[in-house]
């Protein structure tokens, strides 16, 4: 967490926390100054909160195509600044709307309703930035650790916004609007601290046309599945976060018959949950992409989902609960269960957003990579709307707020089924996690030699049925691996073709196979992709022997591909060590080391490349 104290990160760091701070902290002294102050009854206070939040999202539908393409376009510094000194302005004029609400004017109110469009369209020019310029001022290996720090900032700020803001409208409208401006200055004199962030894409003509560019920005996304499916994951993440945080009060009321103090317990819970849930997949993931924790998010989310719907409520008496009574009997046992799985689906968020966040900063191209962020903001928003208009189906059809949790455990369960059948990179990966924090110790000599764009190819040695997973752990982009088979047309052989994306060559040993395999090679790093061999003695089937080798010296004697060796192997003698019962010393994990060598260009299929692959493996 160190980067969180330099230049390059800090200042940009605490301007994104400022604009979260400030936008929650606005929003919430609204909903309350309309909640207590105005004179409405009960439908049009809950008809004009509505059109509030309806207002917050609009400007993500009509503006996120042009502030993608701005982004894109111009120094994201700069923008930054200009976006943070419009706050300012909107800020002057929200302090204006509060006295006069608090002087009694009935129009004040509908003024600003008016400002929160204003902020919500600030909020969508600032956010194609706020993600796109991460990758500009971190290294590879600090992606992860970047993106963590600034979703549990965002969230720790969605708390403490909340909560401030509404302390500071009870307190005066005159204080509650000097606050906010002095709020919005603080994050501007941050921003000016921003270093320089080169515009990615300076040729890039503005398209206006709002309405035409939702199919550019969609053809973009469509470039890279791993990017869209990342962008579903994200907008999936904010369809279950604003259905619980709608649903929370109501929860908190009807079923544990708390008060304010225990919705703020639980709301604070939530929150704070998500952001250690950040830091921790930071501290997990060992500097890479980790995706593998994608598939754990998810089953958390669904577990703690599940068990929060399946509470006896029944059990808590019907006197209204405190913050500080509820942690007291024998019957807020219940109470302390269902604070255990909010802060669960809190922790499992962070474990499903963290990595895809930093893939989708990643895998998309410098030059439209705002516009790939501005489609992430547009189906965040149109996934939260879907989200409000499912809980008002389900509430019509008069089911619980426990039932609802069951139902978006179901919910979740077909999501991550989709999402993982179409993507299944995130197993590979979850697999090598998984045995990386219990059976294996895996250690990475050079993966950052892999490059992260530009056709490649990887010549390793198979060592048995980690072969894949280790290879694809060393690498953060995907890797389509060339397979030999005995039976080319079976359903297994369909899976790795589909699903991993294999090559298959037929095992047979002719040169017809090898050539199919080498052709497919070649079409596979025209595309850019990388691509991965073995030699060497076979192994589960995983080897492929020098007949294919000349082949792809063959086809690809005048290809620019950049050839790397890896050497995978078990370290002897290493390893934590236990007594077992007959007295002899058994190992608790084993130790495997993962060397990558230098890259080559232009002798990726070569036999000096097979050889330094060999002599990496000699020398380990």
């Amino acid at each position: 967490m160190a980067i969180i104290f330099e230049k390059r990160f800090a200042p940009f760091f605490w301007t994104q926390f400022l604009s979260a701070f400030t936008d929650n902290a606005f929003k919430q002294a609204l909903v309350l100054m309309i909640t207590f102050r105005a004179t409405m009854s009960e439908a049009e206070t809950g008809q004009l909160i509505a059109t509030a939040s309806g207002l917050f999202i609009l400007p993500y539908f009509l503006f996120s195509p042009i502030a993608g393409q701005i982004s894109d376009k111009y120094e994201k510094a700069g923008i930054m600044r200009r976006v943070k000194f419009l706050e300012i302005v909107i800020m002057l004029l929200a302090a204006l709307g509060f006295v006069l609400a608090g002087a009694g004017f009935g129009w004040a109110d509908t003024y600003l309703i008016g400002i929160l469009f204003l902020m919500g369209t600030q909020s969508t020019f600032f956010g194609p930035v706020k993600y796109s310029i991460i990758p500009q001022h971190l290294r590879e290996d600090e992606l992860m650790e970047g993106t963590a720090l600034v979703e549990s900032g965002t969230f720790v700020a969605i708390l403490t916004g909340t909560i401030v803001g509404g302390i500071l409208i009870l307190q005066s409208v005159y204080f509650a609007g000097g606050a906010l401006i002095v709020f919005s200055v603080a994050g501007w004199l941050a921003s000016r601290k921003i270093p320089f962030a080169a515009p990615a894409n300076p040729d890039i003509q503005i398209r206006w046309n709002w309405l035409s560019e939702y199919g550019n920005l969609y053809r973009i996304t469509k470039q890279n599945n791993s990017v869209f499916l990342s962008i579903i994951g994200i907008s999936w993440f904010w369809f279950l976060g604003a259905m619980v945080m709608a649903q929370l009060p109501n929860f908190v009321k009807l079923f544990v018959h708390g008060d304010e103090s225990l919705y703020i317990m639980f709301l604070s819970l939530f929150t704070l949950s998500i952001a250690a849930g950040a830091v921790l997949t930071d501290l997990l993931s060992d500097t890479s992409i980790e995706l593998g924790m994608v598939p754990f998010g998810l089953a958390g989310l669904s577990l703690f989902s599940l068990d929060i719907g399946l509470i006896n409520y029944s059990q808590l008496p019907d006197d209204i609960v405190t913050a500080a009574t509820a942690l007291g009997g024998s019957a807020n046992l219940v109470i302390y269960r269902a604070m255990l799985d909010v802060c669960g689906m809190g922790i499992a968020s962070s474990f499903f957003i963290v990595p895809l966040y930093a893939l989708l900063q990643h895998r998309t191209a410098l030059e439209t990579r705002s516009q790939v962020i501005a489609a992430n903001n547009v189906a965040g928003a149109l996934f939260m709307l879907g989200s409000a208009v499912i809980v008002s189906v389900l509430y019509a059809r008069e089911i619980s707020t426990p039932q609802l949790f069951i139902v978006l455990a179901a919910l979740n369960v077909g999501t991550s089924l989709y999402l993982l059948a179409s993507h299944p990179e995130f197993i590979l990966r979850f697999l090598i996690w998984l045995l990386g924090l219990t059976r294996y110790k895996v250690r990475y000599v050079g993966r950052a030699r892999i490059p992260g764009e530009g056709a490649c190819l990887l010549v390793a040695n198979p060592m048995g049925w980690l072969d894949w997973p280790l290879i694809t752990a060393a690498s953060e982009r995907p890797v389509r691996f060339v397979h030999e088979t005995s039976k080319p047309n079976s359903l297994g052989s369909a899976v790795l073709t589909k699903w991993f994306g294999a090559i298959l060559m037929a095992d047979d040993g002719s040169a017809e196979a090898s050539t199919a395999a080498a052709t497919s090679i070649r079409r596979a790093l025209e595309a850019g992709e990388v691509v991965c061999v073995f030699s060497g003695s076979k192994n589960a089937g995983s080897a492929t022997g020098p007949l294919l080798h000349e082949h792809l010296a063959q086809v690809l004697e005048d290809a620019t591909v950049l050839g790397v060796p890896i050497a995978l192997h078990e370290l002897s003698g290493q390893g934590q060590t236990n007594r077992g019962p007959s007295g002899t010393t058994t190992s608790l994990r084993r130790h495997v080391e993962v060397q990558v060598g230098e890259g080559q260009p232009n002798l990726a299929c070569s036999s000096e490349l097979v050889m330094t692959a060999q002599q990496l493996l000699a020398n380990s």
